[in-house]
């Protein structure tokens, strides 16, 4: 990982995948598909200005900590031991390669962690990405998180989160234009208002995530291709 410069070349390119179906229902994020996205991070009071290679992987094994309720999928960081010198500097609970998290797919909603080791760790005081069906302009909804044990000062952090689906826009796929609905949501905490906008597609899943977090770090994921 090496500063680099604020421009970003996107392109997308979405492989052929065979879907899942339960009672009757495609599930997106099934089987085994890795999604590869371009990640930025952009720290203006710190002067940090990171380019990144990020990795979600799908699986159908039920996650261990709600195995009921949740499938596992791994956010792969292939971060280099350069990286290092970012630690002093930007907060983190762990700088590791794998992080085996947890997706809730169903008729109702489709939601997921969010990448939070390396230096997206902050991510996790913000909205989760959070789709409720079925997808209609104007439609709104909200959650309220707890963060529990392990997160040193965010320890016990209540977190209050709105969403609001305010549209539909075309975002690339490779040569072809991809319809996406908007979801703006912002989290309020007492450590400030954080927001990340999401763009979704309703056979592709979650093709971009924009955050802009109270203490002005901001982060832009893009999806770049599907394998």
């Amino acid at each position: 990982m090496k500063k680099t410069s604020p421009l970003l070349f996107v392109s997308v390119i979405i492989m052929s995948v065979i879907p899942t179906f339960i009672a009757g229902q495609v599930l997106i994020l099934s089987g085994n598909k890795t999604y590869y996205y371009d990640a930025q991070y952009c720290d203006s009071v710190n002067h940090l200005f990171l380019k990144d290679k990020i990795q979600f992987i799908t699986t159908d094994i039920p996650w261990k900590s709600q195995p009921d309720k949740q499938t596992s999928a791994i956010w792969r960081y292939p971060h280099s031991e350069q990286d290092s010198l970012l630690r002093a500097r930007i907060k983190s609970i762990g700088w590791i390669r794998d992080d085996t998290t947890g997706v809730i797919e169903n008729d109702k909603k489709l939601w997921i962690h969010p990448p939070r080791h390396c230096q997206y760790t902050i991510t996790e005081i913000a909205p989760f990405p959070d789709v409720e069906f079925p997808c209609e302009i104007n439609k709104k909804y909200g959650k309220i998180l707890y963060i529990g044990n392990g997160w040193g000062e965010w320890d016990n952090l209540k977190i209050k989160s709105s969403y609001e689906i305010v549209g539909k826009e075309s975002r690339k796929i490779g040569t072809k234009n991809c319809e996406c609905w908007i979801i703006e949501s912002e989290s309020d905490s007492e450590l400030g208002i954080s927001h990340l906008t999401t763009a979704y597609n309703e056979k592709i899943g979650f093709v971009e995530f924009i955050y802009s977090f109270y203490n002005e770090v901001k982060i832009k994921i893009e999806l770049m291709r599907i394998e």
